[in-house]
């Protein structure tokens, strides 16, 4: 996948079962890591924004981040 080769996250945080660290980066994008193989597995872009905040679900296979551009704020659920 595209941009997973960032060596500098802003967030991060582990699925349930400790199985995934997603990690976000300034560019908008977000990196979901196989723990296990330690490789970059999916992208998710969140239009190019900054992500603030990033968050994962403490039961189910949801993430959330956070961005603002502007004055805009924007939610996203993955």
């Amino acid at each position: 996948p595209p941009n997973c080769d960032r060596a500098v996250c802003d967030y991060l945080c582990t699925d349930s079962h400790q199985q995934y660290l997603i990690t976000s980066a300034q560019d908008g994008g977000l990196s979901v890591w196989d723990l296990q193989t330690e490789t970059c597995v999916h992208t998710l872009v969140l239009h190019g924004k900054f992500i603030g905040h990033v968050a994962c679900h403490p039961a189910l296979p949801l993430i959330v981040a956070g961005s603002r551009d502007g004055d805009h704020l924007t939610v996203c659920f993955w």
